[in-house]
């Protein structure tokens, strides 16, 4: 079956290369230099901060753009994408300014 994909109902959309999903938005990632525990403000120790779950000790930024999926650094990028009847088809793989 072929679908036809109109250009104009193309948006950009936060796209991982490492899960191949769209999400909802990239997450800063921080790495513990105690441990080497890689993890999100969310995951924290405390649920908000840069505090690593493991060790409670205070960890660096490691990235501004990892996948809250996959945890994978610099994986995320906006792309343009088509909404396909619930499922994204990217239609554009350059990052989008």
């Amino acid at each position: 079956m072929t679908m036809r994909i109109s250009l104009s109902d193309a948006q950009k959309v936060w796209f991982c290369a490492s899960c191949e999903e769209v999400i909802e938005g990239p997450v800063t990632l921080y790495e513990c230099g105690e441990c080497g525990t890689v993890f999100d403000r969310e995951n924290s120790a405390d649920g908000n901060s840069q505090k690593c779950p493991d060790c409670n000790k205070l960890a660096a930024k490691l990235t501004a753009h990892g996948c809250p999926d996959c945890q994978e650094e610099d994986g995320c990028k906006e792309v343009m994408a088509v909404d396909a009847d619930g499922e994204w088809v990217v239609i554009s793989d350059a990052t989008v300014k």
